[in-house]
């Protein structure tokens, strides 16, 4: 039976470890790209979205703070001073919910947030209850409405805006691991092409012998 020459047997080697370097090459950049990709996701999406959400959450809480304070406050000047900066804090709130809405990408919060916006009306209203009785000094009368119809739904409304910051970190963190398995994927099959290429190596040294002698 005719031995493969060297030559031909070399050919052949070289050309499975081409095919395989190729196919290893098209793998890790495709995974690079993909990982490359859930980072551009984590900083453009996720994290600002999460930034925006938790925003939100700390200004209403300002807010219904600076609403309690209208109704302790004894001076015209004091309560005058209170209600612009409940005002402006209104104002920046409505701002950051509308930059929110502009940054998730996800249905199911910007439905979350929807239903945010139909409870802060309700709660307005009852916001503008507290402050006119707070402004006509009727503090009693402002503090009982306060306690027991403006608080319970800014918990409600405090509560929703905390579990969208959670969600959004959720994302963030799914990104994240998506990343790291995909990374952890393309470490093993470098360790295994390394390990082919070894053996192939080895091969060839046996079949050159093999063939020459």
């Amino acid at each position: 039976m005719r031995r493969p020459s060297i030559k031909s047997s070399l050919i052949a080697i070289s050309l499975c470890v081409a095919i395989a370097t190729a196919v290893f090459v098209g793998f890790v950049v495709q995974t690079l790209s993909s990982i490359n990709g859930h980072v551009t996701e984590i900083a453009t999406v996720w994290m600002k979205a999460s930034s925006a959400a938790a925003e939100v959450n700390a200004q209403f809480i300002d807010l219904r703070v600076t609403l309690r304070d209208h109704v302790i406050t004894n001076t015209d000047e004091g309560k005058k001073a209170v209600a612009a900066r409940f005002a402006q804090q209104h104002s920046d709130m409505d701002a950051a919910l509308d930059t929110f809405d502009a940054t998730t990408t996800s249905a199911d919060i910007l439905a979350r947030t929807a239903n945010i916006r139909n409870k802060l009306k309700e709660w307005d209203e009852i916001a503008s209850i507290v402050l006119d009785l707070s402004q006509e000094r009727q503090g009693v009368q402002a503090g009982q409405v306060l306690d027991k119809r403006q608080i319970p739904i800014g918990k409600e409304i405090t509560a929703d805006l905390a579990a969208i910051v959670a969600m959004e970190h959720d994302g963030a963190e799914a990104a994240y691991q998506s990343s790291q398995s995909e990374y952890a994927d393309t470490l093993l099959i470098i360790g295994m092409v390394v390990v082919t290429l070894v053996v192939v190596l080895s091969a060839t040294g046996v079949v050159t012998n093999h063939a020459s002698g």
